[in-house]
């Protein structure tokens, strides 16, 4: 059992962890946007003038909608419905 309690708790440590790493990529991500796609808070954009502005080419569209989707998750954008 005590085995299985720590293999329990590497897990939570590593699920963990990948949440904080997530939350600081967040930041930069989000400053990142800021500084060279000139977005705004609270000003709404569709995803793709945020690539245009980006220069997302469509190669890297499945890793930009990824991007988007942890910035979603971490609350540092709202996706419209």
């Amino acid at each position: 059992m005590s085995q299985n309690l720590e293999e329990i708790n590497t897990i939570v440590k590593y699920f963990t962890g990948l949440e904080l790493i997530e939350e600081i990529a967040s930041v930069r991500i989000i400053n990142y946007f800021k500084v060279h796609a000139d977005i705004t808070s609270g000003v709404v954009y569709s995803i793709d003038s945020l690539k245009f502005k980006l220069g997302i080419i469509p190669e890297y569209d499945r890793l930009f909608e990824a991007i988007i989707n942890i910035l979603h998750k971490n609350n540092f954008l709202h996706r419209a419905v």
